[in-house]
Formats: C-alpha cells, structure tokens, sequence
C-alpha cells in the first residue's frame, strides 16, 4: 500500500493520500491541502475524515466542489455544517453519514471507521485494507490483517502520546473508554495518526497504558 502524507496548517495536520489501483483515497485534507492532493492524484475516491476538527477538513468544502464525496462518523457531522469554533471557510454537508459499523468499499480497498469517542464524539479510527477481510467477524482483529491493514488514527492515538479530552465537545470518560479498547486490539497494525510520525500499535500499548492511569 503507498501512502503519501504531508503537515498543513498551523497545527502540522497530518493530510494522507493512499494509492489504490482504480483510484485514490483522502484522508483529512487540513489547511491548504487541495493543491497538493489534487496534484498527486488522478482519481479520487472518497474524503474520509478521522473526525470533525476544523484542522483535519478545513479544505473538504473544496475537494467536495469538485465532485468528490465526504464521509465522517454522523456524530462529528456538526462541526462541518455549524462550524462551533468559527475556524472554516465555509461549511459544507458531508456526503455519508457513519455509525461506525458499516464497511465501506472503495476500489481495491475495504474500509472501516472504527469509533473510538473521546477527542470528539465521533472520533474514527479508518481501517484501511487493501487485502481480503472478514467482514463476518466481530472484532477487529478478526476482520482485518496488519498485512495487507493499515489504520489512520486521527487525533485518537500519536507517536507518543493519546489524544486530548479537555476540549469543547471532548469527554474524558468517552476516551478512557476508547483506550481501553485499543489495547484490546492484539495485533501489530501500523499506525498513521493525524499530527506526528507513523507509529505502530505494539509499540504505543505502554504508551496508551501510562496515560489510563491518569483518567
């Protein structure tokens, strides 16, 4: 799987594109993203937002001009159409709103938002395949192979350190719930998280441990 990524904005958002045989995917163009993904793509298939920050879909209402959809977990929908922080452009309608339990198929890929709340209430952590998946199986682990997986964690887990839970919208309790269920995830995926270095899971498990203790 190629996956090309650059920072935008003020924050270093983390934008990816990741290359598919019949097209693209785009995950969270921040702050001046769109020339670079229109640059470096030649078919897009889809928006996917890991959540509803301003700094992961500030140029959603772009690309969605150009006739390409966006998909987001239903709850994080608000920050798109109300803007609560005041910090967007403009404010744009997703296309496809997600529970979370859905798997989606774009092209080669299978694609899973899995809900990990907290950071927002919709916070999504995409599990991106490019390989067979199980889409009978009841855990993620079971559904998916680090082989042929790779998850784009948003601002749920970093290189390093967990997201924050002290925002407007946040909720601590929500979160510590959804570290909880991280380390329930055994396999050793690789990680893109939304600001920061790739990562992977095994090496974050005392990471998201040491943090819990604090919640």
């Amino acid at each position: 799987m190629e996956i090309l990524s650059k920072a935008f904005g003020e924050y270093g958002t983390n934008c990816y594109i990741i290359k598919g045989t019949s097209g693209d995917l785009v995950i969270d163009p921040g702050e001046n993203a769109a020339p670079w993904v229109f640059e470096n793509t030649d078919k897009i298939l889809a928006i996917l937002n890991t959540h509803g920050h301003f700094d992961h879909t500030y140029d959603d209402k772009i690309l969605q001009n150009s006739g390409i959809k966006i998909y987001i977990h239903e709850k994080d929908e608000f920050f798109c159409t109300k803007d609560p922080f005041e910090k967007l452009n403009d404010v744009f309608s997703p296309d496809f709103l997600l529970s979370g339990d859905e798997i989606l198929t774009f092209g080669n890929f299978n694609v899973k938002f899995a809900h990990f709340a907290g950071h927002t209430p919709g916070c999504s952590m995409i599990f991106v395949s490019n390989g067979k998946i199980n889409r009978n199986a009841e855990t993620l682990d079971e559904m998916f192979s680090p082989v042929d997986t790779k998850i784009f964690s948003g601002d749920v887990i970093f290189r390093g350190s967990v997201g924050r839970s002290d925002f407007p919208f946040s909720n601590h309790k929500d979160m510590k719930i959804s570290l909880q269920n991280i380390l329930k995830i055994k396999q050793n995926f690789e990680i893109y998280p939304g600001h920061g270095a790739p990562t992977n899971l095994e090496n974050e498990r005392r990471v998201i441990e040491y943090f819990l203790k604090y919640f």
